[in-house]
């Protein structure tokens, strides 16, 4: 398991909508994806979505749930070629909010599996959830991307 924090100077509202925003997640995800089967832009408890992108070359496909999504956590399961268990604890004070993310690598089944979980448990290990936690709630996008979301800025800023 995989786990990282940050302080923000934003409201856990806010937070919530850099996390669960499809063109929010866009600017700060790790990996290119489309979400199929959700029309909303957002994403809310109770959702299920399916979302489709490329790791170590490979187009793989997982199929989300959203356990939980409000201004005090957001909790994931994706389900595919391995499964993820993404969890978000969001509490907030009255100048700033912490950010704490655990992403657990369940399983890999076949050959497929095998390949995706280990690459993703290496972008784990060399700091891609860290990496993509500072960029949505600093606002910046992940490299390659243009368009930051203006508000959210670090307490260390």
């Amino acid at each position: 398991m995989w786990k990282t924090c940050r302080t923000v100077t934003a409201a856990p509202t806010d937070i919530l909508h850099v996390l669960t925003h499809e063109d929010a997640i866009r600017r700060w995800s790790p990996v290119d994806f489309e979400l199929l089967g959700h029309a909303s832009g957002r994403l809310h408890a109770g959702d299920s979505a399916r979302v489709e992108g490329r790791i170590a070359g490979l187009r793989v496909g997982f199929d989300v749930q959203v356990r939980a999504a409000d201004s005090a956590s957001l909790e994931l399961f994706a389900s595919g070629p391995i499964d993820i268990d993404v969890q978000y604890g969001i509490s907030g004070g009255p100048r700033t909010t912490s950010v704490e993310v655990s992403v657990d690598v369940l399983s890999g089944r076949g050959m497929t599996g095998r390949v995706v979980a280990t690459t993703v448990r290496a972008l784990l290990a060399a700091g891609a959830l860290e990496g993509a936690l500072r960029r949505s709630v600093d606002g910046r996008p992940r490299p390659g991307r243009l368009t930051p979301l203006p508000g959210l800025r670090t307490a260390a800023h």
